[in-house]
């Protein structure tokens, strides 16, 4: 069953979709090293021109992640899925579906942060990249996200999953400079000051889990 799941869900024109968008993806971060920066600028000023690449293609890896979001979720649910609870039971089929999604979520996550490591370890040796590992906060940002969606957007519109898009990145802008820790209540994403708090980690937990029993419970309820 679960490899029936993923050939109805990774089908040809979704792969294509997300070829498409980590080829511009990448592409991007090509042209912001070469229109902005040249090896002499690398030389002379290493720190100003590392911080110009970090800044930029984390906001550009957060619009591509999650237009890659919208692209596996907008047919999250399909006509396949009638016959397959015929035979197994919807408990199951629903369960396996969320499992597959996340890990496809993971693994995409990984991939286009290591793309952007492997540009900035090649072009700027000399720079400390342990900030890097903060961006990959984000695999956690785009599961919250993934689910949010499942939850607010009817089961019979998934397309306007990519609205999703435009509202995760305002709220980012909002949250990044914002010290109302009440918004970070609502939204646990991650934030540069609240999420290092002592018990952040448990409250993203127990917030991560009770958002996916709501859509599990949706997913099985709700026609």
């Amino acid at each position: 069953m679960r490899t029936l799941i993923l050939h109805y869900m990774l089908h040809k024109k979704k792969v294509i979709a997300i070829g498409i968008l980590l080829a511009c993806y990448l592409t991007i971060l090509i042209a912001i090293v070469v229109t902005n920066d040249s090896a002499l600028d690398r030389l002379l000023y290493p720190k100003e021109v590392f911080l110009y690449y970090d800044i930029v293609s984390h906001q550009i890896m957060r619009v591509v992640l999650t237009a890659l979001l919208a692209t596996i979720t907008f047919d999250f649910n399909s006509l396949y899925d009638e016959p397959l609870y015929a035979y197994f039971s919807k408990n199951k089929v629903v369960r396996l579906k969320m499992s597959v999604h996340i890990i496809i979520i993971i693994i995409l996550c990984i991939f286009v942060n290591v793309l952007r490591l492997g540009i900035a370890s090649f072009l700027y040796p000399a720079m400390d990249l342990s900030n890097f590992i903060v961006s990959f906060s984000i695999v956690y940002d785009m599961i919250l996200l993934f689910f949010l969606m499942l939850l607010i957007t009817p089961k019979r519109y998934r397309q306007t999953a990519f609205l999703m898009v435009a509202f995760y990145m305002l709220i980012s802008i909002v949250l990044e400079d914002s010290t109302r820790i009440e918004l970070y209540y609502i939204l646990p994403f991650y934030h540069h000051m609240f999420s290092h708090y002592q018990l952040s980690i448990y409250y993203n937990i127990i917030y991560g889990l009770s958002l996916i029993f709501l859509v599990y419970l949706k997913e099985i309820h709700v026609a």
